[in-house]
């Protein structure tokens, strides 16, 4: 039996799946400043396309552009 050492990986939250919304829970911690990490079980991408997974309305959600993350107390129109 062989043996594989790999070193360990320190995060605030792993997260399990690569597909769509594995991506998307991943993108959208990582927007925020946490720093996550996908695994796969395929240990690679997958070679056929996903996105008939998701619905039309998901996938336009997920093209608007969103408001950057803000400090922690502030309100709209509060000085920081």
């Amino acid at each position: 039996m062989m043996t594989k050492t790999e070193p360990l990986v320190s995060t605030d939250v792993p997260v399990v799946g690569t597909g769509p919304a594995g991506a998307a829970a991943a993108a959208l911690l990582s927007a925020h400043g946490v720093r996550s990490m996908a695994v796969s079980a395929l240990g690679r991408s997958a070679r056929t396309p996903r996105a008939h997974l998701t619905g039309r309305r998901t996938t336009r959600r997920c093209d608007r552009p969103r408001n950057p993350p803000q400090p922690a107390g502030a309100a709209a129109g509060e000085a920081a």
